[in-house]
């Protein structure tokens, strides 16, 4: 593969081992891992491509600024960091798909720098907290984001955490050697939300309107069609 470049957001202060796996097993498998550690504690020599001084510094902040916050105030000052550069690092060529393997912390930090990144490029977050009643929303938003419950929590390496992380990196993989640039036509764009009771109205109306003049897409009320309906910048928020 050409385009094979796969980067680890990940906390390399509390999650080494995993995150180490999981790159042998891209290493491993034709691709290129790469580590963005986002470590708020300490900082950690284990060859990340870009480490949490770095981030900060691109950022226009020291690690010894950053240093003395408390714990929730370190978290989101580097979430914040991130998300701020990870357009960035893309832009020059770091990566191509990007994955995040932790718990809570390491998940939404990574998920909402994720968020800043183009429509179509992989984005997969793998989370012990990717169960139970809590909302995807904190992890998705209005992007493609794939979430993959781990199991059991990022915690050691045994079986299932071994199993999850050989999959999530497999799937990455997988998307980077089938992808396809479907790219945009010149037919004006037409952006409608509806709900199960409104379908057949919806999906009515927009017959009326010809094919080759309008692409129409539809958004679900309960999902983004609430945050995406009536901006006229949508299609560009991808």
């Amino acid at each position: 593969m050409e385009h094979n470049r796969i980067t680890l957001i990940a906390s390399l202060d509390t999650k080494l081992p995993e995150t180490l796996y999981a790159k042998h097993e891209i290493d491993s498998c034709g691709g290129q891992g790469l580590i963005i550690d986002i470590s708020t504690k300490t900082l950690v020599d284990a060859g990340a491509a870009v480490g949490p001084a770095d981030i900060l510094a691109r950022y226009g902040m020291t690690w010894e600024e950053f240093d003395p916050l408390d714990k929730a105030q370190s978290i989101e000052t580097m979430s914040k960091a991130l998300t701020a550069v990870m357009p960035a690092l893309y832009g020059e060529g770091l990566f191509d798909a990007v994955i995040s393997i932790g718990g809570g912390q390491n998940a939404r930090m990574a998920a909402a720098a994720m968020k800043s990144l183009p429509f179509g490029v992989p984005k997969i977050v793998a989370s012990s907290l990717a169960c139970g009643k809590r909302t995807m929303e904190q992890y998705v938003g209005d992007k493609d984001i794939m979430v993959v419950h781990t199991v059991a929590d990022i915690s050691g390496l045994n079986y299932t955490v071994k199993t999850v992380i050989h999959n999530v990196c497999h799937a990455a993989l997988g998307m980077l050697q089938h992808q396809k640039q479907v790219v945009p036509d010149s037919r004006k764009k037409i952006a409608a939300t509806m709900l199960g009771i409104t379908s057949k109205g919806v999906e009515g109306a927009l017959r009326l309107l010809p094919d080759d003049i309008y692409e129409k897409t539809c958004f679900h009320a309960n999902g983004v069609g609430g945050t995406l309906h009536g901006k006229a910048d949508w299609g560009r928020r991808f």
